[in-house]
């Protein structure tokens, strides 16, 4: 089990961030504790995937910038430790875009996912539409386990999708994507979207269920959780469990 998350400390103020793995195996009684500091920048929020000898990860700047100014969204940074020693590369920085003066939130990570060949995929959302800061642009990178460069891709999505979610079957990779009102199903190599038949679920958060190899599962598991204050306010269900059988995958 890995917990991972970014932390700034208080001595001084705002001046010394860091990012934090705990970890365990199973039988452990205690946790194990890794850290990297001396970051320039909050990096919060962390997704993470652990392997047999590395843990990645891939966190999204928030620096604090004073009481009722909006937090600093600009740069997102991707972590990797493997055998006791950590290194990082800036993996998005819009800190100098033309827009960046007037919309601190311009990037935010979308995903981390290692497929069973070793390539880490980790997609982000860029906000850069002039006319609309909530319209999103998603960027999909790749780049083989122990190989230095990334290859990069602009997924083919509307602009209205609000997250991604990579996951794999029988060797193909799939991913889930949903704006605020609708949910899709496609595989990576055609992003052909379609759409599943959900009708009430609205401004959900995504979690993807990775199954084990080892487990003979014939479902993908997605859970869709609430995430925006206003449907807390309605006396509806505003979270969901889906099974999607992974035989329907494979006519996509």
């Amino acid at each position: 089990m890995v917990l991972t998350f970014g932390m700034t400390k208080f001595n001084p103020l705002y001046k010394s961030q860091s990012e934090h793995i705990y970890y365990k195996y199973l039988g452990d009684l205690n946790w194990n504790h890794i850290y990297k500091d001396g970051l320039l920048h909050d990096y919060y929020y962390p997704f993470v995937v652990a392997t047999n000898d590395t843990y990645h990860l891939l966190s999204v700047q928030d620096d604090f910038t004073g009481v009722g100014n909006p937090n600093i969204y600009q740069q997102i940074l991707y972590f990797e430790f493997s055998n006791g020693n950590w290194s990082q590369e800036l993996f998005a920085d819009h800190s100098n875009h033309t827009l960046a003066s007037g919309r601190p939130r311009m990037v935010e990570q979308d995903d981390l996912f290692i497929d069973s060949s070793g390539t880490v995929h980790a997609i982000y959302k860029e906000n850069t539409y002039p006319e609309n800061r909530f319209f999103t642009d998603h960027i999909h990178f790749s780049k083989k386990k122990g190989g230095k460069q990334w290859t990069r891709e602009k997924l083919n999505l509307p602009k209205e999708i609000n997250w991604v979610r990579l996951f794999e079957v029988n060797g193909t990779i799939y991913f889930f994507a949903n704006s605020w009102d609708k949910h899709y199903i496609a595989r990576l190599d055609s992003q052909k979207l379609v759409q599943l038949p959900i009708n009430d679920a609205i401004g959900a958060y995504p979690y993807v269920a990775l199954t084990p190899t080892n487990i003979n599962s014939e479902f993908t598991d997605i859970i869709l959780l609430a995430a925006d204050s206003e449907t807390f306010k309605k006396e509806t269900n505003i979270n969901y469990y889906i099974r999607i059988p992974k035989a329907y995958l494979t006519n996509l």
